[in-house]
Formats: C-alpha cells, structure tokens, sequence
C-alpha cells in the first residue's frame, strides 16, 4: 500500500524517483535540470535543486489528498480525525510552505508578463485553502468540503509543479534560480524547525 501510494503522488507532480517523506527542507537533492515539453501530460520532468524543497513539501501534500480522497471513497471516513490532519498540516507546514511561495516565490515570476495571470490564479487558490484550513481547525468541515478541499489542493500542486515550476525553470539563469533557491531556503527555516521540534516532542512522549 505504502508503495502505491508513493508512486500515486509521483504520478500527480510528474515528477520522477522515490519519494523521501522526511524534514530535510533546506537540504535541497541535487537534480539535473530538463524540462518537458509537455507541460502536463505524463513524461515526467525533473526538478531544479532550487525548487526542491517546496517539491518536497508538494510530494506531502499529495500524500494527504491521495489518502483523505481514498478515505472518503469508502464512505467510512472518521471526519474529526481527518480534520485535525489536516489542521495540523497546515500548523506544521502549509502556512510556512504558503507564506515563501507568496513573499518570494511569486515576486519573482511576476517579473514575467506570460506568468502574471498564473500567479493570480494560484494566489486565489491560496486564500480558498485557507479557508479550509480554518474550517478543519473548528472542526466544521463535511465530507462534502473534505472532497473539494483534495480536488483544489492536488490541483494547485500539480499546476504549480508542471506550469509555475517548469516556466521558471525555462526562463531563469542558472546564477538566478540559485539566488531564488536561498531566498526560499531561508523563508521555509520556520517551517524546518516545526518539524524539528514535532520529532523532538514525539520522542519525549515515546519516553514518559
């Protein structure tokens, strides 16, 4: 099961090889850069080592729609349980994930008159999940708006990976999309250090 659902996750990003589901943020794995030339059908596209990390966070993204979706395909799904996962992965990452695509990243491809309304459109998306967010934070999220809330965030990942990501990596430099990869490293640090002090807090509850 674990490996189909990671293969399910690459096959969403189109994005080649095994997924690490770990805290490694700010460590990005160097890739070789290529770019399809189709955005958006099923060859896969390797990453620049400056997008990496929100990559990463992309790929756990995608690992809570494809299993809430699954969830609630079998009609049994525990709501309040799957709301407070969601809340927490809002706590832990999305907000951080959030603020550094906004602060930076998408500064950065408004520098491109072809990516302006793109970037708009994302944007949007960004405060219609917020207010998913805060819905499954007071617990008053049914299964109805479980199900639009995975079909909006797979689809804001996917164009962000396979429209956003791969017109940068078309249009910018070498030098460029480095300078972009330390922006971002330096805006998801909040982001490592939630997820630190989560691992560190679990094994103190391992130990009482």
């Amino acid at each position: 099961m674990r490996v189909d659902l990671a293969k399910e996750v690459r096959d969403q990003l189109g994005v080649p090889g095994k997924i690490r589901l770990d805290c490694s943020l700010a460590k990005p794995i160097a890739q070789p850069r290529t770019v399809s030339n189709h955005i958006g059908d099923n060859s896969y596209m390797l990453r620049d080592p400056s997008l990496v990390p929100l990559s990463h966070q992309h790929q756990h993204a995608l690992s809570l729609c494809v299993r809430l979706e699954r969830a609630l395909q079998t009609g049994a799904a525990d709501l309040v349980a799957w709301q407070l996962e969601v809340h927490q992965h809002y706590a832990n990452e999305a907000q951080f994930h959030f603020s550094a695509e906004e602060k930076v990243l998408f500064p950065t491809a408004r520098r491109f008159p072809e990516l302006v309304a793109l970037v708009e459109e994302l944007n949007g998306e960004h405060e219609r999940l917020r207010e998913h967010f805060v819905h499954a934070g007071q617990g008053t999220m049914n299964q109805g708006e479980l199900a639009t809330f995975v079909q909006l965030l797979s689809g804001h990942i996917r164009n962000e990976e396979r429209q956003l990501f791969e017109a940068l990596q078309e249009q910018m430099q070498t030098g460029e999309l480095k300078s972009l990869g330390d922006e971002l490293a330096r805006a998801l640090e909040d982001a490592v250090q939630v997820c630190r002090l989560g691992t560190i807090e679990g094994k103190k509850t391992d130990l009482r």
